[in-house]
């Protein structure tokens, strides 16, 4: 009844299964969005985000998508000017792009009967900007800029405000939709630098780490409450933003579980953790194609996939490494010329003990 979960399948809630897609008119997603683009001939910072789209679609979802697109780049222009600075939004029309990047809208896209419009904003046209995106040398310092993320925070709020009550009063949405700058900042300085920050140290304890690493790491089925770092972090300070009730919370609480028997979330404040009435998840990072079979504890790829598999190989526990250091190029012209003085040394021998088997050897 609650829709809590279950273990075989592992799945840490099936709410999923409560969603109707026939209320869902379209689907607005934030992928990377914070490197902006250095221009080197004009010597100024390029703050522009991308809404990439599906090309294969009916006319009704093109048009809906066009639409959004369009006002996206309308409060864009506003932002712009009200922060006097360089800031828009662009479709990205490129011919070599298929459509969306991988993406969270993907999964509405395969699971609902319909086509749900939507689009996904980013900060690249086509290839990645962030050439370290989900490796170890992934950090604060790979040209984040902070005012481009929290503009498009901005923007995105002012969008999905403006869809949901079809409201496109610039006015209003300027004097009460505006992300806070200071916030975003602290957020990503938690996240990315500085893991036992006062933030972290409030909302999830546990979480702390002082050197944090960014690598996403290998998937593993894991129970909620086993879940740390990064992940338990997010969860509880969402959960907080998303609340039903922001004034009202349910008792202290150390884990979901303190949680689920009433049918809320453990969430965390500045003040601590406490149960609260909202609708957060863990959702399990894994490729829909792949499948884990419980008995011999391996993964395994559907029978019927039809799409490309994204996956990370499955790592042995004794796993090493071997390091080789490139020889110099003294060094390598060296082992050339001994390798041609070698083969010229054979070829002489040979020809010798060829003539030499021909004098003692005649009848042969």
């Amino acid at each position: 009844g609650t829709g809590y979960g279950c273990w075989q399948p592992y799945a840490s809630s099936m709410d999923f299964k409560k969603l109707n897609f026939s209320q869902i008119d379209a689907v607005v997603e934030l992928s990377q969005i914070g490197m902006a683009h250095h221009d080197e001939q004009t010597q100024k910072l390029d703050r522009t985000i991308y809404a990439h789209y599906e090309r294969n679609g009916n006319p009704t979802m093109r048009a809906r998508n066009a639409d959004m697109i369009e006002f996206a780049q309308w409060i864009a222009g506003n932002i712009s000017t009200e922060q006097s600075m360089g800031y828009e939004v662009q479709a990205a029309n490129s011919s070599a792009l298929p459509g969306t990047p991988p993406s969270s809208y993907w999964s509405f896209l395969n699971a609902a009967s319909r086509e749900i419009p939507g689009i996904v904003f980013s900060d690249h046209a086509e290839a990645y900007r962030n050439r370290f995106y989900h490796s170890v040398f992934d950090s604060y310092y790979n040209s984040l800029n902070v005012e481009q993320i929290c503009m498009t925070a901005t923007m995105y709020a002012r969008l999905l405000y403006g869809l949901a009550l079809d409201d496109r009063n610039a006015t209003r949405m300027a004097r009460l939709i505006n992300a806070d700058c200071l916030l975003v900042e602290q957020l990503l300085e938690c996240l990315l630098l500085d893991r036992s920050c006062d933030l972290v140290s409030h909302v999830a304890p546990s979480a702390r780490d002082a050197s944090p690493s960014q690598y996403t790491g290998v998937y593993q089925i894991i129970e909620d409450d086993d879940i740390d770092g990064v992940s338990k972090f997010v969860f509880r300070f969402v959960a907080n933003l998303t609340r039903k009730t922001a004034s009202t919370t349910f008792g202290t609480c150390s884990s979901n579980l303190d949680c689920a028997g009433k049918g809320y979330v453990c969430g965390g404040t500045s003040h601590g953790q406490f149960c609260m009435d909202s609708k957060t998840y863990f959702h399990s990072a894994v490729d829909t194609n792949l499948e884990f079979d419980y008995d011999s504890k391996r993964w395994s790829v559907r029978d019927n996939a039809s799409t490309l598999v994204f996956a990370e190989s499955m790592w042995n526990k004794n796993i090493g490494t071997r390091f080789y250091e490139k020889e110099s190029e003294q060094t390598q012209f060296v082992m050339f010329g001994s390798g041609i003085l070698m083969l010229a040394l054979n070829m002489l021998l040979t020809w010798r003990f060829h003539i030499y088997c021909k004098l003692k050897f005649p009848s042969l």
